[in-house]
């Protein structure tokens, strides 16, 4: 139970921290939309920045000695009784912090209790917010023109020059700045595992001395930051062989599985592969985008050995096709697609600074047509966690059946619903959406409001932004009782929706508080769609309208969850394009990368369907393995390949024929399940033995 309330505490005193905006900038750990991958950029940019300006970059990694436990309790309860004053809140953190003792237990014999007068308690909800309060005012000790990185206890320094010795003298600086800071704080910090690393272009360069408390930091040639080794070239060849080497220990788990006869089925290795080596190789993969193409290629054999162990295909399959029947999309595709998308997220969180300081993703960016200033911006939730949303949504008609009410009792329902509100001014809302357009409609009486949204907007959001300029709108208006109709039920239900809201349905709250605070009363109600009521009918069809047009300007405004499936459809396209340029036996039967489902029982028959359709087989292909010559059909003196055999050659004909094997080999191995005919076929022949 004590756990269960540490999570509700948690949620409050998280919410009243980042509303007061009190947390560093700088600090992206355990924070809600942030991530190591801010940390990682800003280093990463500070590099490229300073090898373009022909600079030298300095960076400190510095470690702080059992971070958690010498945070410095009394501070902790001084802030928060700053910030929080007297209450519940304070009161139950204080307590949290306060009189914890401890036992050591050996041969079933107590010690005598020792009182822990500092750190935050191991295990608790809180004790990752009480950290990040202890340590926040760290980057006080920061002035120009060195610079930080922080996650959590992560804290690195970064400065550039043209020359070192600058760089040497603010980071030293800097040190000591750091050193008093420690003194005060209880935090301390360990100068032997710490390190420094120079970032250089130059030949010869010489290394920093820097010192923390008189003893020296070590100098490295690499430095790993949140799991991503930054080298002194920044050429990333140290970090790649890191991976491969991380990764090559996971492949030994795939392969004490993935028998081809008695083994794992496809989707428990996919899963495995996708869990164990893909998150590993996809981690910030953005970073490595301009690494060397050949050092890049260790990491691509790792995907490719994972690929062909979950599919059981045989050695010699091609790259693509492995990869298709495997459906993972190629490293170098999913590198852009996370470059794409981490792009996205800093729009979305009003940090294009950041991105403008990074020219690799601007450049991607530019490359794809991907426009970022259309991107909703995401806000702190405006409802308290320890609140709800008044009673203004009316869901009441979704209780009738939809596939057995007519229109006559929808609209005689809504009649009796909507009598309760007669005197609330009726807005009906309506969103379209065809191939390529998007449109809204807000109804009022005779006034008609019409917005063309982006491609890339879905349904749900159109709907969702129509409700959002219907409660603008109404603002607009200055209406004091007001009711919002619309016949999206999802959307109505993500509205109502307080504890995770998406960045339309904050904005919605936003404007409903704005309502309620000057005494108007709100209603959002849901009504069946193509029920001929009056007002929905109009919306439907002015939306649509609105959508077709071409003489309408598009109003910019389009959500990042839109914008990220906008850019996992053109690394799709992308692969399709390498795809059909491919010249493979896969080719000549599957032209898309889609998934096509093998869940025939057992791994036999799922590696025997995977090989065929590949059509790499130990029969047409095991001549590669054994350097001997290509193998050609006995009976029609042709090159022996699947197609020919499955299709073709007379010396199976009356076994194809029995069972009722189609001439066209996409009807036999295609995307709907291959019938067990197959297996038959190929077990009165004898070739089950030798795919």
């Amino acid at each position: 139970m004590c756990k269960l309330l540490e999570k509700i505490i948690n949620l409050r005193l998280v919410w009243f921290i980042e509303k007061i905006n009190d947390l560093s900038p700088d600090q992206n750990g355990f924070r809600h939309q942030r991530g190591t991958y801010l940390s990682l950029m800003k280093i990463q940019s500070e590099i490229e920045n300073s090898f373009q300006n022909n600079q030298t970059l300095g960076m400190v990694c510095l470690d702080i000695a059992k971070a958690y436990d010498t945070a410095w309790r009394p501070h902790i309860i001084s802030y928060l009784k700053e910030i929080l004053s007297k209450g519940n809140l304070f009161n139950f953190i204080k307590n949290v912090l306060s009189d914890r003792t401890f036992h050591v237990k050996v041969n079933q014999r107590l010690s005598s209790t020792f009182y822990q007068q500092n750190g935050v308690p191991q295990g608790s909800t809180l004790s990752v917010t009480l950290f990040l309060i202890s340590i926040n005012n760290i980057t006080k000790s920061i002035t120009y023109p060195v610079k930080c990185t922080l996650y959590a206890d992560d804290f690195n320094i970064l400065c550039r020059s043209t020359e070192l010795c600058t760089v040497q003298s603010n980071l030293q600086k800097t040190l000591n700045n750091l050193h008093e800071w420690s003194l005060t704080t209880g935090f301390d910090f360990s100068a032997s595992k710490s390190q420094c690393i120079v970032f250089t272009r130059k030949r010869k360069q010489n290394k920093l001395k820097l010192n923390m408390n008189n003893n020296l930091i070590p100098n490295n040639n690499t430095a790993k930051v949140l799991g991503i080794t930054f080298d002194s070239k920044n050429n990333w060849i140290p970090h790649i062989k890191n991976l491969k080497k991380a990764c090559s220990s996971r492949i030994n788990i795939m392969k004490m599985l993935a028998h081809t006869s008695w083994g794992a089925s496809f989707s428990t290795l996919s899963i495995i592969h996708r869990s164990l080596i893909l998150s590993k190789l996809e981690y910030n993969a953005f970073l490595i985008i301009n690494a060397n193409k050949n050092a890049l290629k260790m990491l691509d054999t790792i995907n490719n050995v994972g690929a062909r162990l979950a599919t059981g295909a045989f050695r010699s399959s091609p790259i693509d096709s492995l990869l298709n029947i495997a459906n993972i999309m190629p490293l170098h595709i999913k590198r852009q697609e996370a470059a794409m998308i981490l792009a996205t997220k800093l729009a979305r969180d009003r940090m294009i600074s950041s991105l403008n300081s990074y020219p690799s993703l601007l450049a991607i960016i530019k490359k794809n047509n991907i426009n970022l200033t259309n991107i909703l911006t995401s806000q702190l939730p405006v409802i308290p966690p320890w609140t709800s949303l008044p009673n203004i949504i009316d869901t009441n008609l979704a209780e009738l059946p939809k596939n057995s009410t007519s229109s006559q009792v929808y609209i005689q329902n809504f009649k009796n619903t909507i009598s309760q509100y007669s005197n609330n001014t009726e807005i009906y809302t309506d969103a379209s959406k065809s191939e390529n357009n998007v449109g809204i409609a807000i109804i009022h009486t005779d006034e008609v409001i019409t917005y063309k949204l982006p491609t890339e907007c879905s349904i749900y959001s159109a709907e969702e932004i129509a409700i959002l300029k219907a409660s603008e709108y109404a603002l607009e208006k200055q209406y004091q009782h007001f009711i919002i109709l619309s016949d999206s039920l999802s959307t109505i239900s993500s509205t109502a929706n307080t504890h995770k809201p998406n960045d339309i349905a904050k904005k919605i709250h936003l404007l409903i508080y704005s309502h309620l605070s000057k005494g108007n009363a709100v209603k959002i109600m849901w009504i069946p769609g193509h029920s001929s009521i009056e007002g929905n009918e109009k919306a439907d069809k002015q939306a649509k309208h609105t959508a077709s047009s071409t003489s309408l300007d598009i109003t910019p405004l389009t959500t990042s969850q839109d914008t990220i499936r906008t850019i996992k459809h053109l690394s799709i396209q992308a692969w399709q394009n390498i795809w059909v340029k491919q010249k493979t036996k896969l080719n000549e039967i599957k032209s898309t990368v889609l998934h096509w489902p093998n869940n025939h029982p057992g791994r036999k028959k799922e590696t025997i369907i995977n090989r065929l359709r590949i059509g790499h087989t130990r029969i047409t292909h095991g001549y590669l393995m054994s350097r001997d010559e290509p193998p050609s059909c006995m009976t029609c003196g042709v090159e022996l390949t699947i197609k020919h055999i499955l299709t073709e050659c007379f010396a199976y004909l009356d076994a194809r024929n029995r069972n009722n094997l189609s001439s066209d080999l996409y009807d036999t191995l295609g995307p709907v399940l291959p019938s067990p005919d197959i297996f038959v076929f190929l077990q009165e022949t004898g070739l089950d033995k030798l795919i």
